[in-house]
């Protein structure tokens, strides 16, 4: 992919993200140029260490339970147990949360259909990450850490007292960069979600 065609596909993206009402659009931008560099909004990622620790586990019931599509036949259970383990789009929403936030189409490569689709409901689960991180008291640059830290690592690491400095260093660090590169100053996030 060229130089043009990021820059395009970043702009889209940044369209699509203000139309959402993002608490910080910003942020959020720096996520996607951490998370998919050339800004692809139908990317995937296959997580294959979410596999193995977390769905191949999970049993038969608690995954018709999260796709009731798996016991219609529409979607088998072994393409659901792979499908929460990719991550989608510019945000690189990992399947598994999009199931937890709500998503019920029979499959999960469906948050690649329109890039509004996917970052829809990447903003659902970065307003569940700032309500968690706000109630635990993060403000100001300390919560962008945290919330940065959360996309990367999950909910539980909001609880952690320490950043680890191998995610500080190769994770959160340039997310933080690149939102004050390209304009974001850490205010808090005070405006109240629409979603």
């Amino acid at each position: 992919m060229n130089q043009r065609e990021i820059a395009e596909n970043r702009e889209h993206v940044v369209t699509i993200l203000s139309q959402l009402d993002f608490r910080d659009p910003i942020f959020a931008e720096a996520i996607c140029w951490q998370e998919e560099r050339t800004f692809n909004p139908a990317s995937i990622r296959f997580e294959p260490g979410f596999l193995e620790k977390y769905m191949k586990p999970m049993s038969l019931q608690d995954l018709a339970a999260r796709n009731p599509h798996c016991v219609s036949g529409l979607c088998s259970y072994e393409t659901e147990r792979v499908l929460e383990a990719c991550s989608f789009g510019p945000m690189h929403l990992l399947g598994a949360t999009a199931r937890e936030c709500g998503f019920q189409e029979p499959f999960l490569t469906q948050l690649v259909r329109s890039t509004h689709d996917g970052l829809f409901w990447s903003q659902r689960y970065l307003e569940r990450l700032i309500k968690s991180a706000g109630a635990k008291g993060y403000r100001g640059r300390a919560l962008y850490e945290r919330l940065a830290l959360a996309w990367n690592c999950g909910p539980v690491s909001l609880s952690w007292g320490q950043i680890p400095e191998d995610r500080m260093t190769g994770y959160v660090v340039p997310i933080l960069r690149e939102y004050e590169r390209i304009g974001g100053n850490f205010e808090p996030l005070n405006k109240a979600a629409t979603i």
